[in-house]
């Protein structure tokens, strides 16, 4: 992995680092993103948010994902501000596939032990399930940021729409394997997971649509109505043209 350096008050290079060393000692306010730094092997000397700008990836998912996990409001806007447009849609498609993984473990542990098929059976209709709660969550967070006059661009609607769907896949994946004739570990989850899903889609609306207090807390309920809404109304309708599946039917969500 390439390391870099960076210039302190004294113009002295401090380092070796890594791009996810420099994106925390930013969160950290030890540097800025204005601060010159240079790659092991370059020679020119570039401000941090340049060099930042350009991550691998999947480096830039990670993260992003620690940084939610240690705080979802400050995390999704320090997280989603450090990534362009196009970063940040990859970033919510690798959100969104962890999901899937997660939901699809979740969902088969439930249930499929009695059904014929296991992993294989569930793989399809779960990815495409999540792939709508996607684009319904992204569509819901864009008319949000045009009904109150946000700003912000597509890619960080879908980077914020991934990162909303981590706890309820997380919620699933958990009673997959805890939950299920146990209504207290179930409770627990509605209490634990729920509230962050709503906390990352508020510190989204404020860090990225840069949507004042009011009309952010105000675009949360109107997100999460309008997606479910969305996703009630399509999943249903590809499970079962797709797949010949009901809603909720065999497939349980």
């Amino acid at each position: 992995m390439k390391s870099y350096y960076y210039l302190d008050s004294e113009n002295e290079p401090q380092g070796p680092h890594t791009l996810r060393d420099l994106a925390g000692l930013v969160r950290q306010n030890v540097i800025t993103m204005e601060t010159m730094a240079c790659g092991e092997g370059d020679t020119e000397w570039r401000p941090v948010k340049a060099l930042l700008a350009e991550p691998n990836v999947w480096a830039a998912a990670w993260a992003a994902f620690c940084a939610i996990a240690s705080s979802p409001v400050q995390g999704v806007q320090s997280a989603g501000a450090n990534l362009d447009d196009k970063t940040a849609a990859q970033v919510g498609l690798i959100f969104a596939a962890a999901s899937a993984l997660c939901l699809l473990l979740g969902v088969n542990q439930a249930v499929g032990e009695a059904e014929k098929g296991g992993l294989t059976k569930f793989l399809l209709p779960v990815a495409t399930v999540t792939a709508t709660c996607l684009v319904c969550f992204a569509l819901a967070i864009t008319l949000a940021r045009k009904l109150f006059r946000g700003q912000g661009a597509l890619g960080k609607d879908f980077f914020l729409a991934g990162a909303a769907l981590l706890p309820v896949a997380a919620s699933v994946l958990v009673f997959g394997f805890l939950g299920q004739g146990n209504p207290a570990v179930v409770l627990t989850l509605i209490l634990a997971l729920a509230p962050l899903t709503y906390l990352i889609l508020y510190g989204g609306c404020r860090g990225l649509s840069n949507l004042p207090e009011q009309p952010a807390a105000l675009s949360v309920p109107i997100i999460v109505v309008t997606a479910c809404w969305l996703v009630k109304v399509v999943a249903p309708w590809l499970l079962e043209n797709l797949y010949g599946q009901k809603w909720p039917g065999k497939f349980p969500l």
